[in-house]
């Protein structure tokens, strides 16, 4: 998942949302990530004025700001420079 911040940050976990200080808990459940509540997240972010507070909504979700858009253009390219089908 290219959204998540990774291992050290507060939610590691790529498919719930596990605080890094529960990790070792298998007592409890936490909430699936859902990609409807990342991408709320990622647009509730880039509503922020200053890049701080950007990065201080991600932060709270374990997420990076990731245009997905870019990466399927970039992959395309590479598709069409190596004449793959």
């Amino acid at each position: 998942m290219s959204l998540i911040r990774g291992v050290r940050s507060l939610w590691p976990c790529p498919i719930c949302l596990v605080p890094r200080d529960k990790l070792s808990d298998t007592s409890k459940t936490f909430r699936r990530r859902t990609s409807e509540d990342s991408q709320g997240v990622v647009k509730a972010a880039r509503t922020k004025i200053s890049a701080e507070e950007k990065e201080d909504v991600l932060k709270e979700y374990g997420l990076r700001d990731v245009d997905v858009s870019s990466m399927y253009i970039f992959q395309t390219f590479l598709f069409d420079l190596c004449n793959c089908k």
